[in-house]
């Protein structure tokens, strides 16, 4: 009788860590990055603004090249974006590729 309420305990203890198990799978991060170079006919450009908009939701994010015109937009959901390079002196570029992660 003893074994079989200990086997019982061992069993909902079991069931019990399965349970918390399943929310800790909406933990995972479902984000990826942006990145790029924005480059114009003589080279790269650097601090120019790259603005990104996720078509389906209207989320923005944005970010400045650095010094090798290259940018990186961290954390971004997965989607469809519409890229948008800014800077002063330079022509508006927009891109209305197809992003998706």
């Amino acid at each position: 009788m003893k074994q079989r309420v200990v086997l019982w305990m061992q069993m909902e203890l079991l069931f019990l860590c399965f349970l918390a198990a399943i929310p800790s799978r909406a933990q995972v991060a479902n984000h990826t990055s942006l990145v790029g170079t924005v480059t114009d006919a003589n080279g790269t450009v650097m601090g120019a603004k790259v603005t990104a908009v996720n078509v389906g939701t209207n989320d923005t994010y944005s970010a400045t090249t650095d010094e090798q015109g290259n940018y990186s937009i961290t954390f971004v959901r997965e989607g469809t974006y519409t890229i948008t390079t800014e800077q002063t002196g330079f022509r508006k570029s927009v891109q209305k590729g197809i992003f998706v992660f």
